[in-house]
């Protein structure tokens, strides 16, 4: 007969105690999360894919209590997937530091480019959205003013680097808008130079510029609380990306 009394208890790893620690939370707060999700969202499938993004990124369990419920509530109202291939959203930790020099973990909600089209789409007046960049060797032309021009033609082959991105909306009632930003503009409106990042579809770039042109659009509340969320994580602090697919533009790494 063999003595365990002496046998410690194999403990749970970091991603097991992260998603007990969040299902603790998300079953405090179930009843606004339920209140919040859309009818085309399930919450049994809502909860799975928070608890999948907890065991990706363990650290989402020492964000504060307020932040992540309220990042929870952010995705829930939104009815964006989060932390799927897709590329709707994302649940992100980072490191804040208070005025008494300590640091707290915060969780933030970060809306992909594919979260924001999916909520124009989704809107009755929009007829269509895009976006692309535009590299040296491509055919592109444009103009502002009375008599709004836009043409893009992608070089075949060797496009050469990136010297604009551009996005733009058309209306069912015929009418819309675009925006060109060149890397120097969309550096300036991101706040800071994340151009070592890996992103060859310029992902990151085309979603500033779709940001810019959204503001002259009709936009639903979930719309614009969407954009909301996302500029509070472009803030000082906020996680920085590092990786970036470069078929989807789902966020890979950060």
């Amino acid at each position: 007969m063999t003595d365990t009394k002496n046998t410690p208890a194999q403990a749970p790893d970091a991603a097991g105690r992260a998603e007990a620690t969040v299902k603790d939370l998300v079953r405090a707060n179930w009843a606004a999360i339920q209140a919040a999700l859309p009818e085309t969202m399930d919450g049994r499938r809502f909860a799975g894919l928070v608890f999948n993004s907890v065991r990706r990124t363990p650290r989402l369990a020492e964000a504060t209590a307020q932040s992540l419920a309220g990042a929870l509530l952010n995705a829930a109202a939104l009815g964006l997937e989060v932390d799927t291939p897709l590329g709707e959203a994302y649940l992100l930790p980072y490191r804040r530091r208070g005025r008494d020099g300590g640091e707290t973990v915060e969780a933030q909600l970060v809306v992909g480019y594919q979260g924001l089209l999916r909520l124009c789409r989704q809107h009755p007046d929009f007829k269509s959205v895009s976006s692309g960049w535009v590299g040296a060797n491509d055919r592109f032309e444009y103009r502002y003013g009375t008599d709004p021009h836009l043409e893009h033609t992608p070089a075949l082959g060797d496009r050469g680097g990136m010297v604009a991105v551009w996005a733009a909306y058309a209306l069912r009632d015929g009418t819309g808008d675009f925006v060109v930003l060149s890397p120097a503009e969309v550096t300036a409106l991101r706040g800071k130079d994340r151009s070592d990042v890996a992103d060859p579809q310029h992902w990151m770039a085309r979603k500033t510029a779709l940001k810019q042109v959204l503001k002259t659009a009709p936009k639903s509340t979930r719309m614009t609380v969407a954009m909301q969320v996302d500029e509070q994580a472009a803030r000082p602090g906020a996680p920085t990306v590092t990786a970036i697919d470069p078929d989807t533009g789902e966020i890979t790494d950060y």
